[in-house]
């Protein structure tokens, strides 16, 4: 908000708008103040629909307002138009600017796109999500190739170069998380908490669904279920790493594909639906089985094959941080598999309420408009 008062406003395009960079960073602002509401939504506010969208959430913080003054809460509808505002005018504004980003650190009208897909498919607008998804997938398809089969056990999502990765960090020695990192958490091939035992793994009973056809079940090690073969360091040697600078993806092409069918089943678009899905299994099916999965594909219709994208969302995207929006989306409950430590076999419900974290005590404590 400090930024968006130093240029004007952050309720239109600035005035500058024969500077480019301005109009550019603007954009990027907006956008990632948009994204940021995202995620206080996801962890603070009920899955959106008519019966919770007038349930409080967080505080809406605008530039125009007197940051010494507390906010009250704003409802979950309240926050996702301010989201959905946000995200559009960030797309418009970095389009307008003509800035072409120096590198896929900085945010551009695409992920500002993307990001719009996510709120609308949160807030169940399937038309507006599809469109905007499809659209991201017919301009910037090109731009961003899915990773190739061949190379979907081998990329490892440590480079954020990878042509697919739409909006990936570069970390260096300057801006490593060091052992509380991503891949400390995640990589056994980096030294760290996985790496000493207190790995992540894919949920047994998920692992058991991928069939010897999918690609993607060489990801994970088929004891524990380890992301061996999807998050590792170049030199993959155990505990190998002790500089934490692999790098880290926010968005990439999958998730458009997976956006865009999951959308167009939702509205009834079926053959659109199917079309995204197997743009997707081409590069995640070996060529001989691949005419075996787009007939299975093809012949699903329905529940089946919402069922059919679900279960693509909880593999390809696994590790990934959708979990939670997709298990809330789809209104699945998830029985977890013996090999959890925590609450082992049981089953948490999509709706459970220990899955919506409660304000701070810090928050409620210094702000008396929340009650």
């Amino acid at each position: 908000n400090g930024f968006f008062r130093s240029v004007g406003s952050d309720e239109s395009v600035p005035e500058k708008q024969n500077n480019p960079k301005t109009l550019y960073n603007w954009g990027q602002v907006k956008a990632l103040r948009a994204l940021a509401y995202l995620n206080l939504a996801h962890f603070y506010g009920k899955p959106y629909s008519d019966a919770t969208k007038s349930s409080l959430v967080v505080p809406i913080y605008r530039a125009a307002d007197d940051a010494s003054k507390p906010g009250k809460l704003a409802t979950l509808d309240e926050v996702y138009q301010f989201i959905v505002k946000d995200l559009i005018q960030a797309a418009d504004s970095m389009d307008k600017s003509k800035v072409v980003r120096s590198n896929k650190q900085y945010l551009n009208a695409t992920v500002a796109r993307g990001a719009l897909a996510r709120a609308y498919m949160d807030m169940g607008q399937w038309e507006k999500a599809y469109d905007v998804a499809n659209t991201v997938i017919t301009t910037q398809a090109k731009n961003y190739p899915l990773i190739a089969a061949k190379d979907i056990l081998t990329n490892g999502f440590n480079d954020y170069k990878t042509p697919e990765f739409i909006w990936a960090i570069n970390i260096n020695e300057d801006n490593t998380g060091k052992l509380v990192s991503f891949w400390g958490h995640m990589d056994v091939f980096t030294y760290s908490y996985a790496s000493v035992g207190a790995g992540k793994g894919i949920n047994a009973n998920l692992q058991g669904e991928i069939p010897e056809t999918d690609l993607r079940k060489g990801w994970f090690s088929k004891s524990k279920g380890l992301p061996i073969n999807k998050f590792f360091h170049a030199a993959r040697q155990i505990q190998g790493d002790r500089t934490w600078t692999s790098d880290i993806v926010f968005m990439r092409m999958a998730e458009m594909y997976l956006i865009a069918s999951e959308a167009a089943a939702r509205k009834g678009d079926e053959a659109s639906a199917k079309k995204h899905l197997l743009t997707l299994l081409k590069e995640r099916t070996a060529a001989d089985n691949y005419a075996a999965v787009e007939a299975k594909v093809n012949g699903l219709s329905g529940d089946d094959l919402l069922k059919e994208i679900l279960y693509n969302w909880r593999v390809e995207m696994w590790g990934e941080g959708f979990s939670l929006t997709v298990m809330k989306r789809f209104k699945i409950d998830i029985q977890r598999s013996g090999r959890n430590i925590y609450y082992p076999n049981q089953i948490i419900k999509w709706d459970d309420p220990r899955l919506i974290y409660q304000l701070p005590q810090n928050e409620t404590s210094n702000n008396p408009l929340i009650k």
